[in-house]
């Protein structure tokens, strides 16, 4: 299964509004308040609110096509929801990106 996971986008219609608004209010931001953000709902281990930001950037990643946020989010994704992974370390890397 993660090998399947790993070759597709996933479309959830119903989630999409959630998923562009976190993204969305996301990439307003600056990247002080990106990395305040990320660190914040790492501490609260908010891990539905990372879910759905790690899933904003690849759909973002998808559509833009941007190359470096591309490879970042296909280097990271085995790793995403792997046990003792750091979801912020890797969400304060795609950070950057977006």
């Amino acid at each position: 299964i993660p090998t399947l996971r790993s070759r597709l986008v996933l479309h959830d219609s119903e989630g999409e509004r959630e998923l562009y608004q976190i993204f969305s209010t996301f990439q307003t931001m600056s990247y002080g308040e990106r990395l305040k953000a990320i660190g914040d709902h790492a501490t609260k281990k908010d891990d539905a609110w990372m879910r759905e930001l790690w899933r904003g950037m690849e759909h973002y990643a998808h559509t833009t096509k941007k190359p470096d946020l591309m490879r970042s989010v296909l280097a990271f994704r085995p790793h995403f929801e792997r046990p003792g992974s750091s979801k912020k370390m890797i969400l304060e890397h795609l950070a950057l990106h977006v």
